[in-house]
């Protein structure tokens, strides 16, 4: 069954692989099931070669199938994790390897030890069989817990989780029969079916993958199909056969199969197509995301450049989810470890929310982006530069590209990097060529008799010239942006001096409302103010007779643009020495309001600024038009063209320009060392502009970050506060609780007094009956007495009869009384131990609740009185000897012949009454040992005859249980000096928990034999000694490891859990370790897991007993 399962699964993938050898799920479930295939075919040539050879088969199929089994899981596991997601695929075939040497390095191991233990243990007992099944069972268990995580990424993730849950349900129970002992032999039926059924699944999922690669290729051709009947008329070859309708279809039927490559190709042409669609070079960058988005089904798409070596700039960026730009801050590369590796390696990397958290917050929070989802970064080239980096984010619906888009996304960055390439550089030779034409205008000549030399000097010229004007003017901006912000400020100083009275508020509401408004004009005069002044160019370059005329203009453009620049530096310093001196005087609503109509002031003064310089605008529009020029890029074309036509007729000037520019050459050559200087330093303050405004961006991604944090700590505080008030809620229930629970003691008692009552109404009516039938004994005797004296009856009757009579009548008084007495006290000492189980139960509780005050309630409180104890346990004894008595005398069938049910039901008794005899024993030696009163009387004993007497009383518990133990005593051992008493209860403690952690139907095994052994004396272990050694070995299953060291602890129960594999949980071991210690030897315990343990006692020959008293 398990072959013809793994070979469906290997055909199925087999022909889905030859059928597309891209096809990367097929070629790794065929790799797996190839392997599992290979790992049964190995099964079967072991048990082959044990029939040829003779060999015991038990030796060779138990470890070959386990290891083989492991190696299945572990195939299917790799295919399941590897076959749709290539994240994993080195990481998951090293992982893979790795396991497989170890797998068969374990078996190397397992196969030559185990041939040595084949005769004495099964191998499913064994400690091979348990570590094998133990990691299958931890193999299954990753492999869930894997596709849970990765539930999402998973294909078919259901029908995975379903097989790993079967292989951990086998598995599993094979371990817990193990742990029972209730499987033999050397083979697990339960993991095999569960190995069988989980193989069952297989087969569906290969079916699954291929129906759906087949499906994606039907949907692909029928895409493909319906963009073919789209195409106009004119793109389609001409049909000469198509004569009739019904022709159509048939054509349509036998369109051709697209391979997946061919499919890629048309998907990337499709896209070159949308990009190159109605497109310049500068709209390229925009259509490329465009087309991205769309092409990917994409949320957030960006083009990333590199201006700087900490930080990469965002050129175009568009959230298509949201329908806008994003002018987000620039990216700090130290922040993006993934994205400096994509740029150094020129490779796709992808960001995942599992493990680039911190690199996508920081990147969501520099695009101004609360979502976060899945990111990847694919470079863009053009031959070995780098032009840029593509960025495609799915942060609304958290998406994770597949292996195909990630495909298309490489192939998208080829064509994105040479088109983009192309756009930069078309970019560069406009400005060159715009360069270009200026100078042949300045110099006059036409453009083909323009050397690109004296272009580029004649452009540093221009650029050094109006440098020194623009910095004036730049700095006149930034003493108005300086005023501007003192401006802000003292206005939300004055404001906030206001107060809260609606007049303040008022007055605060119409200085915004006139800065705004202010503000608006301000902005809509500049965008005037520039329009006018390149219409102004445009008019004087059309209407100047000579260069000087428009250079003349240029620098009157200039000069009005620095006096309105210093008007407006004048304005400010005006408002902010009133806005001061508002701040200064008593009453400062008045002062605003001075303040406010000086802003209306100035409002209605650039509404009519603004009016007139559209005015102005209007009419050197108009003469432009007249001119035939339009203030575009083709006008200027226009108007550089007639200039250059006028300037041929005008040759004769040049000889006079000539001389003019060499006069300012020299000059130039005179200032050039001050105007590098200028330059550096003017390129080491845009460095430092720069670098703030990156530093800036970090501050706000940081900013940004802590709110984030913040908010994450509000939300666990709250929880903190909602797990309190749960606490308090839960104290108080159990308050009342602990109410409920002391009524019902109180309840509890009522009624066991009332039990009481009716006990001894009971003992009353049973004596009564006895009395009744001594009567009617008597009675008999009497008739039995008349018959003879009536001459009926026998001569030994009439002579017996009358001491019959009063010995039978003195016997039932006797019992009568005894049994009455007896349950009168069994009732009391029930009486006494049900009030004392309520006093443990809330002294429990109230050690539970309040354990600090019954701590220091402890430690305040006077010990416990051991004369007390010692009386009480005393009083204990005498109830506990006449029901052994009793017992005793029921067992002899004195009072009547038992039958098989009620012999079982007395021996039972007599077991537990026993186990309470030993119980107040230990109570009375460990309270002796408390209080140093313990005596121990050395004298030569047998530890052989103490380990046969002891076995023999525990002869009616072994039977019960069905328990066989087994002697290996060494005869030849001498007496040592011990206390005989002492020994024997020691040697019981070790067979009563022996037997009690022992399952039904096994076997004990006590060993004893002279051995030295070196004994530990404080903590120190001494030179060997010639000692009796003493074990007991148990099939309880072993103790854990780590509850060894609290074996022998005493009160284990109340303190602490159960331990397994321990049947004692009292004082029991504890005190047969201090007794073992008093005579000069030690007690320890081995453990074997999932076998038993073995308790061990050395006592020195020579003695070393010391009494005490």
């Amino acid at each position: 069954l398990a072959i013809a399962l793994t070979q469906a699964g290997l055909f199925m993938a087999l022909s889905e692989r030859f059928r597309n050898l891209q096809n990367r799920p097929a070629g790794r479930y065929m790799i797996a099931m190839l392997g599992a295939l290979a790992a049964w075919v190995v099964v079967m040539l072991g048990a082959l070669y044990s029939v040829i050879s003779v060999q015991n088969i038990s030796a060779i199929l138990p470890p070959l199938e386990r290891v083989c089994s492991l190696t299945i899981i572990l195939l299917i596991g790799w295919a399941f994790f590897t076959a749709e997601d290539e994240r994993w695929d080195r990481a998951a075939n090293i992982v893979l390897l790795l396991l497989l040497i170890t797998g068969l390095i374990a078996y190397i191991i397992t196969g030559i030890q185990w041939t040595n233990q084949l005769d004495n243990t099964n191998f499913n007992l064994s400690v091979y069989g348990v570590a094998w099944t133990f990691s299958t069972f931890i193999v299954s268990i990753f492999g869930l817990i894997l596709v849970a995580v990765s539930f999402k990424r998973v294909t078919d993730a259901p029908l995975k989780l379903l097989f790993f849950a079967l292989l951990i349900l086998g598995y599993g129970g094979t371990l817990v029969q193990i742990n029972q002992l209730s499987i033999l032999g050397n083979y697990a039926g339960t993991a095999r079916l569960a190995l069988f059924a989980g193989l069952a699944i297989l087969p569906v999922l290969i079916y699954r993958m291929v129906m759906h690669r087949l499906q994606s290729e039907l949907r692909s051709q029928e895409q493909v199909g319906a963009r073919t009947n789209t195409l106009p008329m004119a793109s389609r070859p001409k049909d000469t056969t198509a004569g009739t309708p019904a022709e159509a279809p048939l054509s349509t039927s036998l369109s051709p199969i697209v391979s997946p490559a061919q499919r890629d190709s048309i998907q990337l042409l499709k896209i070159l197509g949308l990009i190159l669609e109605d497109a310049t070079p500068s709209s390229i960058p925009e259509k490329i995301i465009t087309a991205v988005l769309d092409s990917l089904k994409a949320d957030i798409g960006a083009i990333l450049t590199l201006q700087d070596a900490n930080y990469a700039d965002l050129a175009n960026a568009y959230d298509k989810s949201m329908k806008r730009r994003i002018s987000g801050m620039s990216i700090n590369l130290d922040n993006q470890p993934t994205l400096v590796n994509a740029i150094e390696r020129r490779s796709q990397r992808p960001l995942y929310t599992d493990r680039n958290t911190n690199e996508l917050r920081d990147l969501y929070n520099r695009l101004d982006i609360e979502q976060s989802g899945p990111a990847y970064f694919q470079p863009l080239t053009r031959g070995k530069d780098l032009v840029g980096i593509l960025l495609v984010a799915t942060p609304y619906s958290q998406r994770e590209l597949d292996e195909g888009e990630r495909e298309l996304l490489k192939g998208i960055g080829i064509i994105s990097g040479n088109l983009l390439g192309l756009s930069y550089a078309a970019r560069d030779a406009g400005l060159k060529a715009e360069e270009r034409a200026i100078q042949a205008l300045v110099q006059g000549i036409p453009l083909d008799e323009l050397n690109d030399d004296s272009v580029l000097a004649a452009r540093q010229e221009m650029q050094s010239n109006l440098q020194a004007s623009r910095e004036q003017i730049n700095d006149l901006s930034h003493q108005i942006s300086q005023l501007k912000i003192e401006l802000d400020a003292e206005r939300n100083h004055i404001t906030a001096s206001l107060g809260d009275t609606e007049e303040g508020m008022s007055v605060s509401q119409r200085i915004l409302t006139l800065t705004d408004e202010q503000q608006n004009l301000r902005t809509e005069r500049e965008q005037l103010l520039g329009r006018l002044q390149e219409a102004e160019t445009a008019l004087a370059g059309a209407t100047a007779s000579s260069n000087e005329s428009v250079y003349k203009h240029m620098v009157e453009v200039l000069r009005r643009e620095k006096e309105d620049l210093i008007g407006q530096r004048n304005n400010l310093q005006t408002q902010l020495a009133q806005m001061r001196a508002a701040d200064q005087q008593i009453n400062p609503t008045i002062a605003m309001e001075t303040v406010a109509d000086r802003i209306n002031v100035d409002n209605s003064r650039m509404q009519a600024e603004r009016e007139e310089l559209q005015g102005k605008l209007s009419d050197i529009s108009a003469q432009l038009q007249a001119l035939g020029i339009e203030q575009s890029t083709s006008g200027m074309a226009q108007l550089i063209t007639q200039l250059i036509e006028q300037r041929t007729g005008l040759q004769q000037r040049i000889d006079a320009l000539a001389l003019e520019r060499n006069a300012l050459l020299n000059e130039r050559v005179q200032h050039e060392d001050s105007i590098k200087r200028e330059k550096e330093r003017a390129s080491r303050i845009q460095a430092l502009e720069t670098e703030m405004r990156n530093l800036a961006s970090d501050r706000e991604a940081l900013t940004v970050e802590r709110d984030q944090i913040r908010t994450e700590r509000d939300d666990l505080k709250s929880k903190q506060d909602s797990i309190k008030q749960n606490r308090a809620r839960l104290l108080a229930e159990a308050s009342g609780y602990q109410l409920e629970l002391a009524e019902a003691h109180q309840e509890q008692a009522k009624l066991r007094l009332q039990l009481q009552v009716l006990s001894n109404e009971k003992s009353d009516l049973n004596s009564r009956q006895n009395h009744l039938l001594a009567e009617k004994q008597a009675l008999q005797a009497e008739r039995d007495a008349l018959l003879a004296s009536s001459g009926n009856a026998p001569s030994n009757v009439i002579a017996g009869s009358d001491e019959n009579i009063t010995s039978l009548t003195a016997m039932i008084d006797d019992l009568s009384e005894q049994r009455n007495q007896l349950e009168r006290e069994l009732n009391e000492t029930r009486s006494a131990l049900g009030e004392a189980q309520n006093r443990i139960s809330a002294l429990k509780l109230t050690t539970e609740r309040e354990p600090s005050e019954d701590a220091s309630a402890n430690g305040d409180g006077k010990k416990q009185d051991p004369e007390l104890t010692l009386s009480v346990i005393q009083e204990f004894r005498t109830p506990l000897s006449s029901i052994m008595g009793y017992i005793d005398l029921l067992m002899d069938e004195s009072a009547g012949i038992l039958g098989e049910m009620q012999r079982k039901f007395l021996q039972r008794v007599a077991a537990n009454i026993t186990r309470l005899s030993s119980i107040t024993d230990d109570l009375t030696r460990i309270t002796a040992m408390d209080t140093s009163r313990l005596i121990l009387v050395p004298r030569p004993v047998s530890i052989v005859n103490i380990i046969e007497d002891t076995i023999s009383n525990s002869t009616y518990q072994f039977r019960e249980k069905g328990l066989t133990v087994h002697l290996n005593l060494d005869d030849n051992l001498p007496t040592i000096e011990a206390d005989q008493d002492a020994i024997s209860q020691v040697i019981g403690q070790i067979l009563t928990n022996a037997y009690l952690v022992s399952p039904p139907d096994s076997q004990i095994i006590i060993t004893a034999h002279r051995q030295d052994v070196k004994l530990s004396t404080n903590g120190n272990l001494a030179s060997a000694t010639d000692c009796v050694l003493v074990s007991v070995e148990d099939r309880g299953g072993g103790i854990p490891p780590e509850e060894l060291a609290r074996v022998f602890a005493r009160k284990y129960k109340a303190q602490n859990p159960v331990i397994n594999g321990l049947g004692d949980n009292g004082v029991a071991l504890s005190i047969a370790k201090m007794l073992i210690e008093a005579h000069g030897g030690g007690l320890w315990v081995e453990t074997r897991p999932s076998i038993g343990s073995i308790f061990y006692f050395a006592l020195p020959i020579t003695s070393m007993l010391e009494a005490e008293g």
